[in-house]
């Protein structure tokens, strides 16, 4: 009879992680679909989304419409180090925060793996503690774009982080989407759809705020 429950336990339990499992695959489709659409409905509340242009527009990519810049002080504040990202968005609590860096740092597309490979053993050698979830390279508007996500310690609550990078004009440039871990299973699937909808424009394209050519 013990047996009998324990075999009915464990097939309630691996149902249960089935329905889990396919509610977040469906969730990340619908995330990457409402990103590049530019409007997403999360939790009953419509999160609408812009092409922001960067490096002096020659590189775009979907932000939600609430994040705005920050503010030199509150940038200061929340990256000390003087490397910090610039742009960096973030939503009106600070909680969520994308940035950009177009660093010095010379890389082929053909080595954005290898670049990859680099930066996160880099990261794990600085920062000891964190936890590497998933790494990779893909295609992405025709260009290779590496990424690593990984959880990070922090004072109040540990932090989400999707970090991924493109070659452009032959240096390499970063972005960074973290938020707290708390918020990850709604953010990191919306944090891949922004990564996927970044596009380096060849022919000066131009885009309105909610996501379609003008």
């Amino acid at each position: 009879m013990a047996f009998d429950e324990e075999l009915l336990d464990q097939m309630n339990r691996l149902e249960m992680e089935k329905e889990a499992s396919a509610r977040k695959e469906a969730w990340e489709k619908q995330a990457l679909a409402g990103v590049l659409a530019g409007s997403l409905l999360v939790d009953g509340t419509r999160l609408e989304f812009h092409w922001e242009s960067l490096i002096e527009d020659k590189v775009s990519i979907m932000i939600p419409n609430a994040f705005k810049e920050m503010n030199p002080e509150m940038a200061a504040l929340k990256y000390p180090s003087d490397h910090r990202p610039n742009p960096i968005f973030s939503n009106d609590r600070g909680s969520i925060t994308l940035g950009f860096n177009y660093t010095w740092s010379q890389v082929d597309a053909e080595e954005i793996g290898t670049f990859k490979d680099i930066l996160l053993q880099n990261l794990q050698r600085m920062q000891s503690s964190i936890t590497v979830l998933e790494d990779g390279v893909k295609d992405v508007n025709g260009q290779q774009v590496g990424y690593f996500e990984f959880i990070s310690p922090a004072l109040d609550s540990d932090l989400y982080n999707l970090m991924f990078f493109i070659e452009l004009d032959g240096r390499a440039l970063l972005c960074a989407l973290n938020c707290l871990e708390n918020d990850m299973e709604q953010w990191q699937p919306i944090a891949k759809g922004i990564m996927e909808s970044i596009r380096i424009e060849t022919g000066g394209t131009n885009f309105s705020n909610k996501g379609d050519y003008v």
